[in-house]
C-alpha cells in the first residue's frame, strides 16, 4: 500500500480500521467471529514511500485453504457492499478523534511530528491533517479501499507445515516455500547401540514391568475406563489449579475435559474423527489431523495403552541398562515407535513399576524439546497397579502435577459419549 507522503495513505487507514481495526470492525460482525474468532490483524504499517496492510487468523492446519477464501472474500463483500457512506459522519469523527488524542502529550505530540518529518510532510502536516481527516470524503476513503485493498491483489502467507499446506495453497497460484530459520539444535541424547543382547535384555524389563503391573491378562481385559484427576498447571508457587476427566473406551475412542478457574476445553476423539468445545469460543470446533493425532496420542498415555504399546512388534527396543531416575535406581529401555517417536522409558529396578518417560520432540524448525512424565503413588484398581501422580515436564522443568482421584474400569461407558456434539451446550 502507498506510504505516509502519499495522499492515500489517511483515506486508506480510514477504510482499513473500519474494516479490521476494532471492536466494531467489519470483521468481528457475530457471523465472522462465529467462523474464525478473535481475528489477528497487523493494521496498516507506514514507511514515507510503502506500507503494508497486513491480516491474519490462527487456524487448524487442515482449514489454510477454506479461511483464505473466507477472509479474502470478506475483504471482497467489504468493498462491494462499502458501509462508509453510511457511517460517514461516525468514521471521520473517530478517524479525527484518534489523530487528536495522540497530541495530546508531549511524547505523542512529539511521535507524530517526527514521522511527518521523516516522511518529508511540510511542516504545517500536523494541523493539516485534522482538517483533512474531518473533511474526509466517502469517495475517497471507498477510493482507497477499492484501489489498495483488493483481495486478488494479497499475497498469501501461511506458516505451518509446508507438505500439508502446499497443496491447500495451490489453487491461489504458485506456492513458494520457505524453510524457517533454524535454532541451535538441541543434541539427541546418545543413543544405545542395538545389538541382539541389548533387545532380549528390553524385552524382559517390559515382560518384568507388564507383570508387575498386573499381567498381560489384566491389562488386556480392560476395554473402557474413566479417570478423574486434581491438577496443577504452572511453575510451583505460582501454578493454577484445576480438575480433568479422562474417558476412554477401545478403539480410539476418548474424551477428555479439563476445567480451569472459568474455563473449560472438551476435546473428544471418535476413531480418525474429533472435536472440542472451549469456553468463550463459539460452537463445536473440528480438529485438523495433527489434533487428532495429538488425541490419539493422549488416548494412548494411561498406564494400560503405554505398557501394551511396548509390546508391538513393530515397536523397536534397545536396553540402555541401569541409570538413576530422581534419586531412584531404575532400568532405561529405549523406544523407537512405528512413528517414529524417540522415548527413554525408565522402570524401578525393585518395584519394576513405571517410574518415567522422556520423549524428544525433533521438529524441523521447531525448537527441540524434552517432554517428561514421573510417575508415583501406585494403587491397585481391578488388579492393575495405576499410579495416582504424575509430574509432567517441560525440558527439565516441571508443567504440570496430577493427582488420581478416582479409576473406574469397564463401567460400560456409552458410545453417544464420543458422538459429535450437536453444539457446545449439548
Amino acid at each position: 500500500v502507498p506510504g505516509g507522503r502519499s495522499k492515500a495513505s489517511l483515506p486508506l487507514s480510514l477504510a482499513a480500521t473500519r474494516f479490521s481495526g476494532g471492536a466494531f470492525s467489519w470483521m468481528q460482525q457475530p457471523e465472522v467471529r462465529g467462523r474464525l474468532g478473535q481475528v489477528s490483524s497487523g493494521g496498516l504499517t507506514s514507511f514515507a514511500d510503502a506500507g503494508l496492510f497486513s491480516l491474519g487468523a490462527r487456524v487448524t492446519t487442515d482449514s489454510a485453504a477454506r479461511v483464505v477464501s473466507f477472509l479474502r472474500d470478506q475483504l471482497g463483500q467489504f468493498i462491494a457492499r462499502s458501509p462508509i457512506r453510511a457511517e460517514l459522519e461516525t468514521i471521520r469523527r473517530a478517524g479525527t478523534t484518534g489523530y487528536l488524542a495522540s497530541l495530546e502529550t508531549l511524547g505523542g505530540l512529539i511521535g507524530q511530528w517526527s514521522s511527518m518529518s521523516a516522511y518529508g510532510l511540510p511542516d504545517d502536516a500536523l494541523s493539516v491533517t485534522a482538517a483533512r481527516l474531518a473533511g474526509m470524503s466517502a469517495a475517497e476513503i471507498e477510493g482507497a479501499a477499492a484501489r489498495w485493498l483488493a483481495p486478488d491483489s494479497m499475497v498469501v502467507v501461511v506458516v505451518g507445515p509446508a507438505k500439508a499446506l502446499e497443496p491447500q495453497l495451490a489453487k491461489f497460484g504458485r506456492v513458494r516455500v520457505v524453510d524457517l530459520p533454524q535454532d541451535p539444535r538441541v543434541a539427541l541424547p546418545d543413543t544405545t547401540v542395538v545389538t541382539e543382547a541389548s533387545v532380549a535384555r528390553a524385552r524382559e524389563v517390559i515382560a518384568a514391568a507388564v507383570a508387575a503391573h498386573g499381567g498381560d491378562d489384566s491389562l488386556r481385559a480392560v476395554h473402557d475406563s474413566l479417570i478423574r484427576l486434581k491438577v496443577s498447571v504452572g511453575p510451583t508457587g505460582s501454578a493454577t489449579s484445576g480438575e480433568m476427566i479422562q474417558t476412554r473406551k477401545d478403539p480410539w475412542r476418548y474424551s477428555n475435559v479439563i476445567r480451569i478457574e472459568q474455563m473449560e476445553t472438551r476435546q473428544i476423539l471418535n476413531g480418525d474423527h474429533g472435536w472440542s468445545i472451549t469456553t468463550g469460543v463459539s460452537g463445536v470446533q473440528a480438529a485438523d489431523s495433527g489434533q487428532v493425532s495429538g488425541m490419539r496420542s493422549s488416548f494412548t498415555g494411561d498406564i494400560v495403552h503405554l505398557l501394551l504399546g511396548l509390546g508391538r512388534p513393530e515397536a523397536r527396543v534397545a536396553s540402555r541398562g541401569r541409570s538413576k531416575l530422581d534419586a531412584v535406581e531404575v532400568d532405561v529401555i529405549e523406544v523407537r515407535s512405528p512413528e517414529g517417536v524417540w522415548q527413554r522409558y525408565s522402570f524401578d529396578a525393585a518395584s519394576h513399576l513405571l517410574a518415567g518417560i522422556d520423549t524428544y520432540d525433533d521438529v524441523p524448525g521447531m525448537q527441540a524439546q524434552t517432554y517428561g512424565r514421573r510417575y508415583g503413588a501406585y494403587q491397585v484398581v481391578s488388579a492393575i497397579r495405576w499410579p495416582f501422580r504424575e509430574m509432567r515436564l517441560l525440558n527439565g522443568q516441571s508443567s504440570m502435577r496430577m493427582e488420581t482421584e478416582s479409576v473406574q474400569v469397564n463401567i460400560g461407558i456409552n458410545d453417544r459419549l464420543f458422538e459429535r456434539p450437536l453444539s457446545a451446550d449439548r
